[in-house]
């Protein structure tokens, strides 16, 4: 079965039974792709600026909202927020 398969967005729909998960296989997917054509043709046709992301994440930070923590098996990063549900962490005194 494969994991990704990239779509049209409006072909985009919530996949709920086993039985719709068999028609994307690395079987089926061929097929399905001479039928509709490649759905990441012209992704790179038009380029977009990364400044109002790298904006966003600026100010984010600058308003104290971290990333996400980071998986366990990663360093813990600068300004990361503690690793602990807070139901469990120690009380600070």
């Amino acid at each position: 079965m494969l994991k990704t398969c990239a779509r049209r967005l409006g072909a985009v729909a919530v996949v709920v039974q086993a039985a719709e998960l068999a028609e994307f296989s690395v079987k089926t997917m061929p097929a399905r792709l001479r039928s509709i054509g490649d759905p990441s043709a012209g992704l790179h046709a038009r380029a977009f600026s990364l400044e109002p992301l790298l904006d966003l994440a600026a100010r984010d930070e600058a308003e104290g909202l971290g990333s996400a923590p980071w998986p366990p098996h990663f360093a813990k990063q600068k300004g990361e927020p503690r690793r602990v549900a807070p139901s469990r962490a120690k009380k600070q005194r």
